[in-house]
């Protein structure tokens, strides 16, 4: 029956697919625990269910059975299912938006025999989970490592998404030059991807970047003009810049640039 479900999940019909699982745990139930590669089979059903619900966008329930699968997994030496099983569970907690934990099942799962595909995908998402936790340095540090792999592989859409979460990280951190340099690499691979759209978006933050730099640089020279007046019998205010004046970069900004769901397909 396992055979069933794979087959209608093809077909899209996740609401079938979840019913079918039903019946086949029905039938399960009647055979005894010595029952030869039952925790394989479980662990295969979880999995069916788990990928429905996430289709279904039952993301409790596709965390559930997910979570499921891995205990069984771990639990019955089905060393070949874990992987798999640690990918759709990353996916099932970043939906649920617990990024930490997402993150530590990604960083399990690179554990694992991965092609440059899959490591690529695993560390923009681990770079993607560190976004939003807050940890920028850590994004742009798992960012620079996916976009060098893409560059290698000659991968345009990869060298675009970290190229793209290395301008927003250094926005977030008001790292306005570095910001603008990613920017611009990410521009470039919209033109090569034909990403028109994207590419005149991307020109439009890069033009408001450059602004901001300009206006902290004028700022930095007024400010330097009203030190060498002051006379040493007359107080002044502290020559520092205001946060405040630029902090609109990150908060306007770096959130505005998107990307496609960068994860692999789900299975």
């Amino acid at each position: 029956m396992l055979q069933d479900v794979s087959d209608v999940q093809h077909a899209g019909d996740h609401e079938m697919a979840l019913r079918l699982c039903s019946a086949l745990r029905k039938d399960l139930k009647q055979l005894g625990s010595d029952f030869a590669d039952l925790n394989e089979i479980l662990a295969d059903l979880n999995a069916f269910e788990g990928v429905s619900h996430y289709h279904l966008h039952n993301f409790k329930e596709a965390h559930k059975a997910f979570n499921n699968q891995v205990k069984i997994c771990g639990n019955s030496n089905l060393q070949q299912h874990l992987p798999r099983g640690l990918e759709n569970l990353g996916r099932a907690y970043a939906k649920l938006e617990n990024y930490r934990a997402a993150k530590d099942m990604w960083l399990e799962r690179l554990k694992y025999d991965s092609d440059d595909q899959d490591k690529m995908w695993l560390q923009f998402e681990i770079a993607f989970c560190n976004f939003e936790l807050g940890e920028y340095e850590e994004a742009i540090a798992d960012s620079l490592a996916v976009k060098r792999m893409a560059e290698t592989a000659s991968n345009m859409n990869w060298v675009l998404k970290a190229s793209i979460l290395i301008a927003q990280s250094n926005l977030a951190l008001n790292n306005l030059s570095e910001a603008q340099v990613y920017l611009q690499n990410a521009q470039y691979a919209a033109y090569v991807l034909n990403k028109h759209d994207l590419e005149m978006f991307i020109a439009d933050v890069i033009d408001f970047v450059n602004r901001e730099i300009d206006e902290i640089k004028c700022k930095a020279v007024e400010q330097k003009g009203k030190i060498s007046s002051v006379t040493p019998d007359q107080t002044f205010e502290s020559s520092s810049i205001d946060s405040k004046d630029d902090s609109r970069t990150t908060d306007d900004f770096a959130e505005m640039i998107d990307f496609e769901d960068a994860q692999q397909p789900i299975k």
